[in-house]
């Protein structure tokens, strides 16, 4: 996995640390990946945002508003993943 422009941690930082009616914004992740594992990958979410924190990319986490896994996809670690389950 490789970043498209390397000012992107810093940039998802920023946001997370705006002010917004007394709380910070939240930043998610929305990758189209399917659910589960892929070939010699037991569980892509998790090699996903593992990726992520490689680049010290880390989304903002889970608030009672967000489902867990509604339909297709899951959420986890600030990622919605939206491919199939």
């Amino acid at each position: 996995m490789t970043l498209l422009d390397p000012k992107w941690p810093a940039v998802i930082q920023k946001i997370q640390e705006l002010p917004l009616n007394g709380q910070c914004l939240k930043a998610y992740g929305l990758p189209k990946i399917d659910v589960g594992s892929v070939g010699p990958i037991q569980n892509t979410q998790q090699w996903h945002n593992e990726e992520l924190k490689n680049f010290d990319i880390l989304f903002s986490p889970a608030s009672e508003d967000v489902p867990n896994q509604a339909g297709h996809g899951a959420f986890e670690e600030g990622t919605f993943f939206t491919g199939k389950v």
